[in-house]
């Protein structure tokens, strides 16, 4: 250090001991005062415009850091480098620098607010894979099913909603009663409101009916069939009582509706026969056995002069002029002729059995 510096600085400390041996020796000359308000005042004040300006300084002193020491991230679209992390694109919204563009990779689409995974694929934490497919094991996290799909909480696998069938490449919705579209599977139809698929067409089971919503049970023999209740298959409403019964000349069997048995046929009870035959004997016959006979239609009265019931048919003899009518003790009509003094008598049932 030069002399003259020396001298200077010495200089300077005798002037600046100097003032301050000066202001002491005022400070002593001022007369002590018990009120100091008034100084406190002054001291609270000179320190609150200090504690301002400082402040002022600090924020003046930040606002004229240069713009360049802060780093900002890069949005989509904007113009970016690989050379230095400054001018780096947003990671966190899963953007990278490709040809000097903030853009997504490959198999990612910009959904305006990050980028997101392509349809088939989600995103694994580090990059898009693709999402399990139809009838393949699944869960929400770390193995989601396609979009289509859901994941059966039940089974674990991923299957198609409720009201959609799987057609080999993604889910259709189920097909409605009656669809103008055919079908080839009870799946392909809205089997959870009981539709099936028959003859290529959604339907009801032949025991069920379209009730305009879902297929409702048909009422079977004796039930009830009012307020739009459908009869089962061969079954008619009986609209007096609202009860299903069967049809004229029909019987029910358990199952379905028979027609009625003809004369002769074998029955088990009455109603098995038609109308007007009984069932006696285990056969469909006529009340009045031995007056009555079968015309194909109805029980006719076979009794009366020259007329015979035989077999169940009802015959028309006439006898010769020179003979009558007589029967035996059992009933049975037997002719007698009269030649002259000579009778001859012949059993007309035993004739007609010779016939």
């Amino acid at each position: 250090m030069s002399s003259d510096t020396t001298e200077k600085t010495s200089e300077s400390r005798f002037k600046l001991l100097r003032y301050l041996t000066i202001a002491k020796v005022k400070l002593k000359s001022i007369p002590f005062k018990r009120d100091c308000t008034k100084e406190i005042v002054i001291f609270f004040s000179a320190y609150t415009f200090f504690f301002i300006v400082l402040l002022i300084t600090i924020l003046v002193a930040f606002l004229h850091v240069p713009v360049s020491n802060i780093t900002y991230l890069k949005w989509y679209n904007d113009k970016c480098s690989t050379d230095g992390i400054a001018n780096d694109c947003d990671r966190n919204l899963r953007l990278s620098c490709n040809y000097g563009v903030c853009s997504c990779s490959k198999n990612m689409y910009w959904n305006s607010s990050f980028c997101d995974c392509s349809t088939g694929l989600f995103w694994n934490g580090d990059n898009c894979q693709i999402r399990q497919v139809y009838n393949q094991s699944c869960n929400n996290i770390t193995a989601p099913c396609m979009e289509y799909l859901y994941c059966n909480p039940v089974s674990r696998m991923c299957e198609c909603s409720q009201n959609t069938y799987y057609n080999q490449t993604t889910c259709n919705l189920k097909l409605g009663y009656n669809s103008s579209t055919s079908c080839m599977l009870t799946s392909q139809c809205q089997d959870y409101v009981g539709l099936i698929c028959s003859g290529s067409a959604c339907i009801c089971s032949n025991s069920m009916y379209w009730n305009g919503a879902v297929c409702d049970n048909l009422s079977t023999y004796g039930q009830y069939c009012g307020g739009g209740q459908q009869c089962a298959t061969s079954l008619s409403c009986n609209l007096l009582y609202n009860l299903c019964t069967c049809p004229a000349n029909y019987f029910w069997d358990g199952l379905i509706c028979r027609q009625t048995y003809t004369n002769g046929t074998t029955c088990t009870n009455i109603q098995q026969c038609m109308s007007g035959l009984v069932c006696m004997s285990n056969q469909c016959q006529c009340p009045l056995t031995s007056t009555q006979y079968w015309d194909g239609s109805s029980c006719q009265l076979c009794y009366g002069i020259d007329l015979f019931l035989f077999a169940g048919i009802c015959y028309h003899i006439t006898p010769p002029t020179n003979a009558t009518y007589e029967f035996t003790a059992q009933k049975i009509p037997i002719v007698v002729e009269q030649s002259g003094r000579e009778e001859r008598a012949y059993d007309i049932y035993s004739r007609l059995l010779k016939e």
